[in-house]
């Protein structure tokens, strides 16, 4: 760690005091801040040396000083060459495609892990339902929350393209601190979508959860991209955290984003499209209706979890102008068995599950009436966030044929 004082010396050009600390740090204990502050000293040298050449013998008389500075090639050459060196030495700039690259490199070291879990484990998964996907939650805090704090300076991906996380001081962040960036960072994928009613929470409240989830993890990677300062992540802002490139010279961070009003409109932008690609439901659809209906077929023996949803879809023949919306109702059962592998698309009628689930559905939606067809799907396998593996077979028919079908 650096004198708390270190900030201080530099904003003031105290070389003597610099160097005091130099002298007194531990060769072998402290190489990497000697260095650092080795190279400031240098910094604060050429900065002295260039502004004596250029100022001339008596900088503070305006009256004799010139009206402009004429520089001979030797001196040129040394500030292009400085200003190339600073440039060059920013520990942010370069980083945008490494640490894309560095996060694809991580994803797809935890899908590796997923996969063998998932040899070993596809049964205790399939058997959890969606309460399975907390399984690669716990796994990737853990990895992002332990790799990125000073305890490893780095995950997988981030070592092999030398950036590390640093707070405003240059310093690795804390394993608690970290967890929490690691925290703020996975949530909005993992939470996004899954089916909150599971645990007592009301559809209707779900669907907001959603879109907030979706506004959030959506904002990633817009807000990386036009902050082209600090290229900092809500994650970053929020944790007042920096991705840098180790291999550059430690500098002075930013602490504030540039264009912040450019981000606060996408925000908001973002926050006022979302609700019209999450809430595109049928006028005629009732959250309640299904909700009931869907919590009453998750009750038969069998199913792990299902899915309900009411769409119009627009067919066209061929050969014919005019096209014909029907609705169509969408029923997902996940099942505890392995019933997929023995069947055939065409068999799905049959399943005593299945049948009881439609009977279901049949006795307890409100508005058959407006039903056209229904997709049967049964599905077995299972998904952990960080892999998921699932056998699907479908069955669709009309509104009378299912009927007449379980009847």
């Amino acid at each position: 760690m650096l004198d708390s004082n270190y900030k201080n010396y530099v904003l003031k050009k105290d070389i003597p005091s610099l160097v005091a600390m130099l002298e007194n740090l531990d060769k072998e204990k402290h190489p990497e801040e000697i260095e650092y502050i080795t190279e400031r000293v240098k910094d604060l040298k050429i900065d002295q040396a260039l502004g004596s050449n250029l100022s001339g013998n008596n900088p503070s008389d305006t009256e004799d000083a010139p009206e402009s500075i004429s520089l001979n090639t030797s001196q040129q050459n040394t500030i292009e060459l400085s200003a190339k060196e600073i440039r060059n030495s920013d520990p942010i700039k370069g980083t945008f495609w490494l640490r894309i690259l560095a996060l694809v490199i991580d994803y797809l070291f935890l899908g590796l892990l997923g996969f063998i879990l998932g040899i070993f484990f596809s049964e205790q998964f399939a058997g959890m339902g969606q309460s399975g996907i907390f399984i690669g939650f716990i796994i990737t805090l853990l990895y992002f929350g332990f790799g990125d704090s000073s305890l490893s300076k780095g995950t997988i991906g981030k070592k092999i393209l030398s950036l590390i996380v640093v707070d405003a001081d240059y310093q690795t962040l804390s394993f608690k601190k970290s967890i929490y960036r690691a925290l703020i960072k996975t949530s909005p994928y993992f939470l996004n979508g899954i089916a909150l009613p599971m645990f007592g929470v009301p559809q209707s409240v779900n669907y907001v959860l959603t879109s907030m989830f979706s506004v959030i993890f959506i904002s990633y990677p817009i807000i990386y991209i036009i902050n082209t300062h600090t290229r900092q992540t809500i994650t970053d802002l929020i944790m007042k955290s920096y991705v840098v490139d180790s291999k550059k010279r430690a500098g002075e961070l930013s602490s504030s984003p540039r264009y912040s009003w450019i981000i606060a409109i996408s925000a908001a932008l973002l926050l006022s499209i979302s609700p019209m690609f999450i809430f595109k439901l049928n006028p005629f659809v009732k959250l309640g209706d299904l909700q009931t209906t869907w919590s009453k077929i998750n009750k038969i023996d069998g199913i792990i979890e299902s899915g309900i949803n009411v769409n119009e879809m627009n067919f066209i023949n061929f050969g014919d102008e005019n096209s014909r919306v029907k609705t169509v109702a969408n029923i997902t059962l996940r099942l505890k068995e392995n019933l997929v592998s023995n069947n055939s698309p065409s068999n799905v009628q049959n399943i005593d599950l299945v049948q009881d689930a439609l009977r279901t559905f049949l006795l307890n939606y409100k508005n058959l009436d407006k039903i056209d067809s229904i997709k049967v799907t049964i599905s077995y396998g299972y998904s952990i966030g960080i892999f998921h593996k699932y056998e699907n077979i479908s069955q669709a028919g009309t509104l009378v044929e299912w009927s007449r079908l379980v009847y």
